[in-house]
């Protein structure tokens, strides 16, 4: 099936199906399925499958895919990462954790309400989002506390580095954050790019398009024991998003 454009309200109409029917029912039938996986009568859904159909619902064309680090520690247990990707626009919330193995999202406490019931219902069965509060006096003790959590169990925690959707195609200072986390904490990371995301999805102009072709680029690892001190950590990271942001561009 090729390419299928959307505008104006039948955009705002698609994106409203892409919540409720995308999201909520999904999430809802993959309830259903656990509940009944509980008493022998089917098996347990794997956030692979929950994934993939939330992919079908935009049906990106995958051109290229980055292969993600899988770190292990010195007795062969997986090691969770921190994973720096680019922040544009909604569709980020389906691409960008199809390509990142055992990945979580970190989102802000509002979208809970917003993606409700489908929020709370993927993060009981997989645990795959980390809700803060932004402003909040204190909040980010208990989210870096949570993204430590999550990689110690071997889940890899997507970050938008820059802070901010970054609709407009040029570079905007990585925030130090998280990454300090992952130098602090002994959490390796590695960037994750997704090209071409603002032609699935522009909510400004109300525009949608199914079926476009995407390509995934992703880093080396850069791991905190490497690196004498968390400048030279922070000159890594940047050093690593800069050559995956270029080329992704090429």
């Amino acid at each position: 099936m090729g390419r299928v454009h959307y505008s104006g309200v039948r955009a705002v109409g698609f994106l409203v199906y892409l919540l409720l029917v995308g999201l909520n029912l999904s999430a809802v039938g993959f309830l259903f399925r656990k509940l009944g996986s509980l008493v022998g009568l089917c098996a347990a859904p794997t956030h692979t499958e929950f994934i993939e159909r939330l992919m079908s619902c935009i049906r990106p064309v995958i051109g290229a895919r980055g292969v993600a680090p899988r770190p292990v520690d010195k007795d062969g247990k997986l090691r969770g990462c921190v994973v720096l990707c680019n922040h544009v626009n909604w569709s980020d919330f389906v691409l960008d954790i199809a390509f990142v193995p055992d990945g979580v999202y970190v989102s802000r406490n509002v979208l809970k309400l917003v993606f409700f019931p489908g929020s709370l219902i993927r993060s009981w069965l997989f645990g795959d989002m980390i809700y803060f509060s932004r402003g909040k006096k204190d909040a980010k003790r208990p989210l870096y506390d949570a993204v430590a959590a999550k990689c110690a169990e071997g889940r890899s925690v997507i970050v938008y580095a820059e802070g901010t959707r970054n609709p407009t195609g040029e570079k905007m200072p990585l925030r130090v954050g998280l990454i300090k986390l992952a130098y602090d904490r002994g959490i390796p990371l590695y960037v994750s790019m997704v090209s071409n995301k603002y032609a699935i999805v522009d909510e400004k102009a109300f525009k949608v398009t199914l079926g476009e072709t995407i390509e995934n680029k992703m880093s080396k690892l850069v791991r905190p024991e490497d690196f004498a001190d968390l400048q030279a950590f922070l000159a890594a990271a940047q050093a690593e998003w800069d050559a995956v942001w270029d080329a992704l561009r090429k």
